[in-house]
């Protein structure tokens, strides 16, 4: 699924992206009680890949937070790249 990162007007600055996710095959028993949680509700492609659905997914291509939302290491190449991020981001212990 595309992902498209924040766009800067001033100089419109924009990047594209893919991840690429593979789920294994489910049951139909699977999917009624995964469809019966209230997991899959209000989520974009119907699971959260840091919830339930996680077991279900074997593999992975591309932007991990890019799939749960914002691609922050992405997001940072862009920024720096435009010279939009020139301090180092402080890492919370």
């Amino acid at each position: 699924m595309p992902t498209a990162l924040p766009t800067v007007r001033a100089n419109h600055y924009s990047h594209f992206l893919t991840a690429e996710r593979t789920l294994s095959p489910l049951s139909a028993p699977e999917v009624q009680v995964y469809c019966t949680s209230a997991e899959p509700w209000g989520k974009a492609g119907g699971y959260g890949i840091q919830g339930k659905a996680s077991m279900f997914i074997q593999r992975i291509a591309g932007s991990y937070s890019g799939v749960m939302g914002l691609p922050v290491f992405e997001t940072a190449q862009l920024l720096k790249a435009h010279g939009l991020l020139t301090q180092p981001v402080a890492v919370q212990e």
